[in-house]
């Protein structure tokens, strides 16, 4: 007894799909691993330069920036005192900018730890 051309055809036609399903499987598992070990990995190296790039800028150059600022704010206030003169009012505008730059690193040093 011959299998009739319908059941054939029925049965060609579903191991095509069961094909083309592995395919598309085969595809989805292509792209997966491509973006988790190409674009995942670039995008990830990038970050993290970025992110030293960043702590650097804090650790270093801001830092040494407020420093400079506070030490140099220091001796004015010293030889202010030894005048024996109120402080005048760019100076207290200073030590306003100085406690501002201040907060402004520490919101900037939070914000980078919470991307690492």
């Amino acid at each position: 007894m011959k299998p009739s051309v319908n059941k054939i055809l029925t049965k060609l036609s579903k191991e095509k799909v069961q094909l083309s399903k592995l395919q598309d499987i085969d595809e989805a598992i292509g792209r997966g691993l491509y973006l988790v070990q190409d674009a995942f990995e670039e995008a990830y190296s990038e970050a993290v330069e970025k992110g030293t790039l960043a702590s650097d800028i804090l650790k270093f150059d801001a830092d040494d920036a407020y420093t400079e600022a506070e030490s140099l704010l220091e001796d004015l206030l010293l030889e202010i005192k030894e005048l024996g003169i109120d402080i005048p009012p760019k100076v207290k505008q200073l030590q306003k900018q100085l406690q501002d730059l201040e907060g402004e690193l520490k919101e900037a040093q939070m914000k980078l730890s919470n991307i690492r």
